[in-house]
Formats: C-alpha cells, sequence, structure tokens
C-alpha cells in the first residue's frame, strides 16, 4: 500500500477521535501526531495538524497541553 493511502488513513482516524472527550485520547492523538513528523503533507500540516495541536495548547487538561506543546514543537 503506498505511503500516501497509509497516510490518508491514519489521519483520518485521527480526525475521528481528537476531540474525544476523554482526555487520554486527545493525549494519544497529540504523541501519535508527533511520533509522525515528515509523514504529513504541508496541506495536512497546515489544515489539520497544527490547527490540533494549537487547540490543545489551551485543553482543560494539563497533560494534553504538555503532549500538544511537545507535539507543536517537534514538528515544527
Amino acid at each position: 500500500m503506498p505511503m500516501v493511502m497509509v497516510c490518508d488513513r491514519v489521519v483520518a482516524m485521527i480526525r475521528d477521535v481528537c476531540d474525544d472527550p476523554v482526555a487520554n485520547v486527545r493525549l494519544t492523538v497529540a504523541k501519535t501526531l508527533a511520533t509522525l513528523k515528515g509523514k504529513f503533507s504541508e496541506e495536512v500540516l497546515k489544515e489539520f495538524v497544527f490547527p490540533t495541536l494549537e487547540k490543545y495548547c489551551a485543553d482543560s487538561d494539563r497533560d494534553v497541553q504538555y503532549f500538544g506543546k511537545i507535539a507543536l514543537e517537534h514538528l515544527r
């Protein structure tokens, strides 16, 4: 399976859970996005990854905030 298809499927799955009410799910999304550095197109980074992580930086949960900031720093 081509890498583009894999990335598209992964992004689709992450989109489904990125606003989950459970903080540990959002925290895992942040960690996953950081782990996938270099796998996203510029479009996906600008339209989904960066906005999601920026939103996490202002999350009500401190751990989500922390991992959102770490992931954002790692990806920039």
